[in-house]
């Protein structure tokens, strides 16, 4: 029902249904799920405190390792939104999590934006290359990463700026 309510946009009352499991006594697949679902509506809502709190819930509560990666994206992306981007970069290194795929792709993202936020592009240039590894060039994701990771090299060095552009070019200019 709470996902039912949340995807119609009714996102006070969603998140009222999701903290009740949440916070209930249910199996930790069930509160896993509502906790993280319950911070996505804080989220939507502005209340990054409270879904920062869901979040760290699935984080430490045993049971809920299925939904971790999940879990420290959004915990990410919050920090990221609140401007504190040496907070990313904390969350990204403490943790062994990794997802696959495309959320492995968005993790990465949101870790090498922070670093270009810190004046870090070399190390951002790493996470971008790796995010264009992961998903397809038609991958809107791919296509950012490969552009950030232009500004990077402009940054870092500018002398393979005009081959770094050329092979974008070549991938990016038929879409």
């Amino acid at each position: 029902v709470g996902k039912l309510t949340l995807k119609a946009g009714k996102l006070q009352e969603a998140l009222d249904l999701f903290r009740t499991v949440a916070d209930s006594n249910a199996i930790p697949k069930h509160r896993g799920d509502a906790a993280l679902h319950a911070a996505i509506a804080a989220t939507k809502l502005g209340e990054t405190d409270l879904a920062e709190r869901y979040l760290r819930l699935i984080l430490d509560g045993s049971g809920m390792e299925e939904f971790r990666p999940d879990a420290q994206t959004a915990l990410m992306e919050n920090h990221y939104a609140k401007k504190e981007y040496v907070s990313v970069l904390d969350i990204f290194r403490k943790s062994t999590l990794k997802a696959e795929g495309e959320k492995e792709a968005m993790r990465l993202m949101i870790a090498a934006r922070a670093m270009m936020k810190l004046d870090r592009p070399a190390e951002a240039s790493e996470l971008f290359r790796e995010v264009e590894r992961l998903v397809k060039p038609e991958n809107d994701l791919a296509f950012q990463a490969s552009y950030f990771r232009l500004n990077c090299f402009f940054q870092i060095e500018g002398k393979h700026v005009v081959d770094q552009v050329d092979a974008f070019l070549q991938i990016y200019g038929k879409f």
